[in-house]
């Protein structure tokens, strides 16, 4: 045999040693069954299982025996086991941009609480905002056979090939807030028109006349929605969000803060600024506070989402109750009633209204 043959026969017969090993590390983890507590009672298997599901036909004596045992032991009933028989993994996946963000955080609650009620349990992952990280989650999410899957898409996405799979795989599919477009599926939001023309209205009233508008990506539908919002309210209350005005941004601090700077370096420097999300409003507050420039007095600032983070401002900041708990929970029941029903209902499209929450950036 050759040297070159040699050295591959030796990491082939490697290989297989080292998978044998790997194979044997996950055979000798070993969960406790009914089948240790039957022998550790005594009872038969099918009296243990009909004790643990408080059967009517098995003693209280016995029940209280079965489950002290259990407990003494360790035992957790096999969640995947236990939904076999009904093809169902009783599992929804949710796919948001950030779970960090307390809006998402507060989706995901909204889901988890929804879920819970009915005996499903939530798989959440995030994207980062990144395109492929999310198509990355949306392959994980269909090979883990969750029923259901709930997305608010990431800002770079904008084709929807790979979340069509999820159809494919007659898994309910669900869109929060950025509509999949081009797919068949349920849809919850906000107005999010409605809210960017609270704002609009709010500081026409107030009596801001040069009204600037940081918005997202141009693509992202979202964005466009709250910033043509912003642009109606103000308008009815007579006042024109001129063009120059309205920065898009990749709702990126460091962008967002150097269009601010731009606009603040105008001849006619706008006296107010509409950023689309709070967390971007919130930079931009910091970054005012920073440079020492008075607000409201000198430009008002205002966004939306009703971050938590944005009550503990100073000044407080006004912005817009996108209800993102009752989003989550909307989105868990639609999701759950295609799955208990098994058939396919016509896909629905729900609007919650929006809250305008006024305080102290705004305020004259």
């Amino acid at each position: 045999m050759k040297i070159c043959e040699k050295k591959q026969y030796f990491f082939a017969q490697t290989k297989v040693k080292f998978a044998q090993i790997i194979i044997f590390v996950f055979m000798k983890k070993k969960m406790i069954t009914i089948k240790d507590i039957a022998e550790k009672t005594g009872y038969s298997i099918s009296t243990i299982s009909r004790s643990l599901k408080d059967h009517s036909d098995i003693t209280e004596k016995t029940k209280q025996i079965v489950r002290d045992t259990a407990k003494d032991l360790g035992y957790q009933p096999n969640f995947f086991a236990q939904n076999f028989k009904s093809n169902r993994s009783n599992i929804l996946g949710v796919l948001v941009p950030d779970i960090e963000r307390g809006y998402y955080s507060s989706i995901i609650s909204g889901m988890q609480e929804r879920a819970i009620e009915q005996k499903f349990f939530i798989v959440a992952c995030q994207s980062k905002d990144s395109f492929i990280d999310e198509i990355k989650a949306v392959q994980t999410l269909i090979g883990l056979n969750v029923d259901g899957i709930a997305i608010v898409h990431s800002k770079e996405t904008s084709n929807f090939t790979e979340h069509n799979n999820i159809i494919k795989n007659n898994i309910p599919l669900l869109a929060i807030d950025r509509e999949l477009f081009g797919l068949q599926t349920h849809f919850v939001s906000n107005d999010q028109f409605v809210a960017g023309f609270m704002i609009g209205e709010h500081l026409a009233k107030e009596g801001y006349k040069n009204i600037a508008i940081i918005g997202g990506p141009e693509q992202l539908v979202m964005s466009r929605q709250r910033i043509n919002g912003c642009i109606a309210g103000a308008a009815a209350n007579g006042v024109t969000i001129k063009k120059e005005n309205i920065v898009y941004c990749n709702l990126q601090r460091e962008r967002e803060i150097f269009a601010v700077s731009e606009l603040l370096n105008q001849k006619e420097a706008p006296d107010a600024i509409f950023c689309i999300y709070d967390r971007g409003a919130i930079e931009i507050v910091h970054y005012l506070n920073q440079q020492q420039i008075s607000i409201p007095k000198k430009v008002a600032v205002a966004g939306c989402g009703n971050d938590s983070f944005s009550h503990y401002l100073t000044p407080s900041l006004t912005t817009v109750d996108l209800n993102p708990h009752k989003l989550g929970e909307l989105a868990a029941e639609i999701l759950i009633n295609d799955i208990i029903t098994g058939s396919v209902v016509e896909k629905t499209r729900n609007s919650l209204r929006p809250k305008l929450i006024v305080s102290d950036s705004t305020k004259r």
